[in-house]
């Protein structure tokens, strides 16, 4: 009856055409679909006029009308409950950022002992109540602290007050970055939902 009305209306004539495989289009390995989806998707056909559920996957291959109906019928589930994480303070970055970070102060407290132990070139008058040689772990837990917004006793060299000021930038960014993540994360409420996606009603 729609197609009628459309074609009494702004005076086109039809040929009514059934898709080749009975299907009404669903998507295929390769990217295309199937059925009367795939029959407009291919240009094998101007329209398409049935029940379609319209979908994302779809929707990118062709473009459907307003809806005409939409089905009443729902699916109850359980309320979602809050999700509670003893670890929430770890969530604001992923595994991989973790990681980096951790690699990031293995591998610069080294080397600012290497600029400053390692070369002798710091000025003992500055530093008259620390022993003449301080361990690689020393600076690599001094570099770790100023990620927590702590300071340091480290001795220092120019070449060495180079890199820990740009690693005291690094450190401001990350800090900023993560206390800013975790309030927003704290403040929306974390629910986790029993169902996720169609599958999981099979």
């Amino acid at each position: 009856e729609l197609i009628k009305a459309l074609a009494g209306k702004y005076n086109f004539t039809y040929t009514m055409v059934l898709p080749y495989d009975g299907n009404w289009g669903n998507a295929m390995p390769n990217g295309s679909f199937n059925g009367m989806i795939g029959m407009v998707q291919r240009e094998w056909v101007d329209m398409a006029m049935a029940g379609f559920t319209i979908t994302q996957s779809r929707a990118t291959v062709v473009d459907f009308t307003h809806a005409f109906y939409e089905e009443p019928t729902t699916i109850l589930i359980p309320m979602p409950k809050e999700k509670a994480s003893a670890l929430a303070c770890f969530e604001p970055f992923s595994y991989q950022v973790w990681m980096l970070i951790l690699g990031s102060v293995v591998l610069v407290g080294p080397i600012l002992w290497l600029l400053t132990e390692g070369t002798g070139d710091w000025a003992p008058i500055l530093y008259p109540t620390m022993s003449r040689k301080a361990s690689v772990l020393r600076y690599m837990w001094d570099v770790g602290f100023a990620l927590t917004a702590q300071g340091n006793r480290m001795r220092l060299n120019e070449s060495s007050r180079v890199l820990l000021g740009i690693w005291w930038t690094y450190a401001i960014i990350l800090i900023y970055t993560y206390t800013g993540t975790l309030i927003a994360s704290l403040t929306v409420p974390r629910v986790a939902s029993h169902i996720e996606s169609l599958e999981e009603l099979a």
